[in-house]
């Protein structure tokens, strides 16, 4: 089963979500992380699929200590989304994504996080299937 695309595009559906919060933090607890200032990347792969959900889910996480304003928080969680709709068809199935937007990020630039997010999901991409052995200090 595929996920549903509404009108033509890759939209961000509710089955590529990841539904329940302890998923989240059986991932942030025991996935591996990809970091840099303040966005972390964590991420784990199921072992089987659940609800014959076979392709990659993601999460975002924007605390309020991270970022006061609902505005800037609402505008990382949108331009998180919209790195993981560009690129979840190259992501392996049965990956869960969680990004995490940690520390003051309220300068943070739309270009900035799009160009971390883009590589660490391309990195994520290319990785091997065996344990995502590929150094990611250039990231």
């Amino acid at each position: 089963m595929v996920p549903a695309k509404s009108k033509g595009y890759a939209a961000f559906t509710r089955s590529e979500r990841l539904p329940r919060s302890s998923l989240i933090l059986r991932i942030l607890k025991n996935g591996k992380k990809i970091t840099r200032d303040c966005i972390a990347v964590y991420f784990a792969k199921r072992a089987v699929a659940e609800e014959d959900i076979h392709w990659a889910r993601f999460a975002i996480v924007v605390r309020k200590k991270s970022c006061k304003s609902a505005v800037g928080r609402n505008r990382l969680k949108r331009l998180a989304r919209e790195m993981f709709r560009l690129h979840k068809q190259q992501l392996p199935p049965l990956l869960d994504i969680v990004a995490v937007v940690q520390g003051p990020c309220q300068k943070v630039s739309n270009s900035d996080f799009r160009l971390f997010m883009g590589r660490a999901l391309k990195w994520l991409a290319s990785s091997d299937e065996k344990g995502y052995h590929i150094s990611y200090k250039n990231i």
